[in-house]
């Protein structure tokens, strides 16, 4: 986060970040002067990113399973019933529960096709969908590999 404010902000430097920066980790504390101790702060946390990304092996990008949900869903609302999709909120389900899924590590654990399923699915299940039976069972149709 810090990183991200000192990026976003360099022409601001001066001004933004003595006061950002103390107020972050100390809310009650006084703006910092732009002497050796702002630059001691400063140098440190730069220095702890710098820790982290190489225990990430620079490893930052990261795929979210928002596009597969919406491909899914928009699938999924194509095969059910107009009437029973409009009377139960899957899809507002399915989003509230993708966004928990961020709360803990499974995003990253998992792929995000998985959990775009296992969304959809615990929603389905949750409201009593049911879709009709296919070749396939209708995820496997998205996930080409098992779960």
């Amino acid at each position: 986060l810090s990183r991200c404010v000192t990026v976003a902000c360099r022409p601001l430097e001066r001004s933004l970040l003595p006061v950002f920066l103390p107020r972050y980790f100390n809310s009650g504390s006084v703006t910092l002067e732009c002497d050796k101790e702002f630059w001691d702060l400063r140098d440190s946390v730069v220095q702890c990113e710098l820790l982290i990304l190489r225990q990430l092996n620079f490893h930052v990008s990261f795929e979210h399973p928002h596009k597969y949900l919406l491909h899914y869903l928009m699938s999924v609302k194509s095969l059910v019933n107009r009437h029973a999709w409009s009377r139960t909120p899957v899809a507002e389900t399915s989003w509230a529960l993708l966004r928990d899924c961020y709360h803990g590590a499974m995003c990253i654990r998992h792929t995000p096709q998985h959990i775009a399923i296992a969304t959809l699915h615990l929603a389905l299940d949750s409201y009593g969908v049911e879709l009709p039976v296919g070749e396939r069972d209708w995820w496997q149709v998205g996930v080409y590999e098992k779960c």
